[in-house]
């Protein structure tokens, strides 16, 4: 702490100046000697002698030897006060930093969310040709509807051509088929897996999970529970009628995929003859499916018998493809 004696001291080994006079606060005693024993206050800078204070020789010494911070009386009380009101900014602070990371994480979420480029224009490739669009007028109402600046108004006037568009439904329509679709990007429909008779809703799940986790294991998967986010029986529970197709939500896309690229394993299996695993499809993406395969339906009829024609490709961009037999 700041005493007479420690600021001679260090004054006289930086300058080698001549220590100031200083004042007691209290009595207006002046101080000239080195050795007279004052306190710094801390705070307002203002100096007290320890007759004033009623301090011993032996307390000076003691504080002029220590790094205590001294405070004058007047200065304690609202040092005592700042240490709370401090604290409290403190614990501020900290939970203005947690919101502010929790924010950024929030927003890096939504970013990984986002559908890219190749996505975005097939869907709007879609809508549009359903719908006969016209280009001009696509662009105009893209570029009030469309999110991210814009984005999605420069897909479509690069690769859209139509007819006429009746009003803003269209575009809406589009956005809202790009949303539900990254909602359903982690989730599978699995079809033939035995359901649980047991009225008791829990031990039906329960049995579920067991068969999801058994079905990625033989497909040389390893799934841990906490990667099922959700399961979900499609339709209305019937004791009489079981076996209704199984909605899976998982937390992450990568087992998805990896389990289609490992389905060939499934298939050695005999207890997997009836079972079958698709994506998890919105309306529109199920009206194309049921189109595509009615296009190859035809074309397989009119073929001399010699190929196969099959729907193939990922969900965004399916198509009918040539198979040699």
């Amino acid at each position: 702490m700041a005493t007479r004696r420690n600021k001679s001291t260090s004054n006289a080994t930086s300058d080698q100046k001549k220590e100031d006079p200083w004042e007691c606060k209290i009595c207006q005693k002046i101080y000239k000697n080195e050795d007279a024993k004052l306190l710094e206050c801390q705070r307002c800078k203002d100096h007290f002698c320890i007759k004033c204070l009623n301090k011993t020789k032996t307390e000076y010494d003691i504080l002029s030897n220590s790094d205590t911070m001294w405070f004058c009386a007047p200065c304690r009380q609202v040092v005592e006060e700042h240490i709370v009101t401090d604290l409290k900014i403190e614990e501020r602070c900290r939970e203005i930093m947690d919101n502010y990371e929790q924010r950024i994480n929030n927003i890096e979420i939504a970013i990984e969310k986002k559908c890219n480029k190749e996505e975005v224009r097939e869907i709007v490739s879609q809508e549009i040709i359903k719908h006969k669009c016209d280009e001009e007028r696509v662009r105009e109402i893209a570029k009030e509807e469309a999110l991210n600046g814009g984005a999605v108004a420069n897909i479509v006037s690069e690769d859209i051509e139509g007819g006429v568009l009746p009003n803003q439904g269209t575009v809406t329509t589009v956005l809202e088929e790009i949303n539900e679709r990254k909602t359903r990007e982690n989730n599978l429909i699995i079809f033939g897996i035995t359901e649980n008779e047991s009225e008791n809703k829990q031990e039906r799940i329960e049995h579920d999970v067991e068969n999801i986790v058994q079905l990625f294991k033989d497909a040389k998967i390893t799934l841990d529970i906490e990667n099922i986010r959700k399961t979900q029986r499609l339709g209305k529970y019937d004791k009489e009628k079981t076996n209704r197709p199984l909605l899976v939500h998982l937390k992450s896309i990568d087992s998805k995929l990896t389990l289609f690229r490992n389905m060939h394993y499934i298939r050695s299996y005999p207890k997997y003859q009836k079972v079958n695993v698709s994506n998890d499809l919105t309306k529109s993406e199920r009206e194309e499916e049921k189109r595509l395969w009615t296009e190859a339906k035809k074309l397989q009829e009119n073929n001399s018998g010699d190929f196969l024609f099959k729907v193939r490709g990922p969900p965004w961009a399916r198509k009918v493809v040539k198979i040699k037999k």
